[in-house]
């Protein structure tokens, strides 16, 4: 390979990258425009915002399979919506929920959330890994792709736990228009937030089991559960009082709004990454982050950047909602 062709393939790469980014963004104002008109139009209103996002979503999924079929894949290629979403768009989500969440209303009803989030996602898990099961054995019936071989009952029981937790992100968006009673909704949010810690100890735990699954799986999904929750909770606490300490010694200190922006963000994030590779919870960790953070730094920022950061804070939240609606 030459330098030229080198530099030249380099060149092309950057291009489609630069045209993804320009769609992207397109569908973004297209989106948004959307939600505008949805406004104006009186018989329009029962449409939530979620809603025309995702049908915009559908959309933009069909018009990128005509364009699979008729061999046009630079688009799917350059974009790795999984990756991006997990790395960029679900944390910012979960930090702004932590962040202007209703702290009183949460805790209030922490024992019923709790119960929702923890014996809610196993029942749901255990339900759809034994239904799985059942299907496969009773009815000799083969998923595609595994040849002779059926989900054995733990394999069953992983998938289950991949489908048991929800995130229902639309939901919680037509409460808030709705605006349901706030017990509803805390009770919703909260378990939606903490299920995924359960839904990840079960899989990884399922994962060393083998095929075998007995008494003493049942104390190690126990003993890990309390392991990544309390681990999760201790680096979000951590980092939340790092950040804490940071902004009591800039205080009398002319900083912008921001730098002080910038500077929560990456303490939230800096978390969540941490958290993800000691193969802990990083949702966890980044909603006790924002949590924590919107108490302490409500004192700490100045009284002038207190909206601005809330909105803007609020602002990335919407935005990654919106291109996860368009993109899912």
């Amino acid at each position: 390979m030459t330098v030229t062709s080198s530099v030249s393939e380099e060149g092309e790469g950057k291009s489609i990258y630069e045209i993804v980014g320009i769609l992207i963004v397109g569908i973004l104002i297209i989106t948004l425009m959307s939600h505008i008109i949805v406004r104006l139009i009186p018989w329009l209103h029962i449409l939530s915002e979620s809603i025309v996002s995702l049908f915009i979503g559908v959309i933009v999924g069909l018009v990128l399979l005509v364009l699979h079929y008729i061999g046009v894949d630079f688009l799917l290629d350059a974009l790795h919506f999984a990756h991006i979403f997990q790395t960029i768009f679900l944390p910012c989500i979960i930090f702004n929920a932590g962040f202007t969440m209703k702290k009183r209303n949460f805790f209030a009803n922490i024992i019923p959330i709790l119960s929702y989030a923890i014996g809610g996602c196993v029942l749901s898990s255990l339900i759809i890994g034994f239904g799985v099961y059942g299907y496969t054995f009773l009815g000799n019936i083969k998923f595609i792709g595994l040849g002779k071989n059926n989900l054995n009952i733990t394999q069953s029981l992983q998938f289950g736990t991949l489908l048991g937790a929800t995130d229902p992100v639309a939901t919680l968006a037509l409460f808030l228009e709705l605006n349901v009673d706030p017990l509803l909704y805390s009770l919703v949010f909260g378990e939606s937030v903490l299920n995924d810690a359960v839904s990840i100890v079960l899989f990884h735990t399922l994962d060393g089991t083998g095929t075998s699954f007995g008494w003493m799986s049942l104390v190690k999904i126990i003993v890990q559960f309390l392991v990544i929750s309390i681990g999760s909770c201790a680096i979000g606490l951590f980092v939340s009082y790092f950040s804490a300490f940071i902004f009591n010694k800039m205080k009398g200190i002319n900083i912008s709004s921001t730098f002080n922006l910038v500077l929560i963000l990456c303490v939230a994030f800096l978390g969540y990454f941490i958290a993800e590779l000691l193969e802990m919870s990083g949702i966890l960790t980044i909603f006790v982050t924002g949590a924590v953070m919107s108490h302490h730094h409500w004192y700490s920022v100045p009284e002038n950047q207190r909206p601005t950061l809330y909105t803007s804070v609020g602002t990335l939240a919407f935005v990654s909602e919106t291109l996860t609606f368009i993109s899912d």
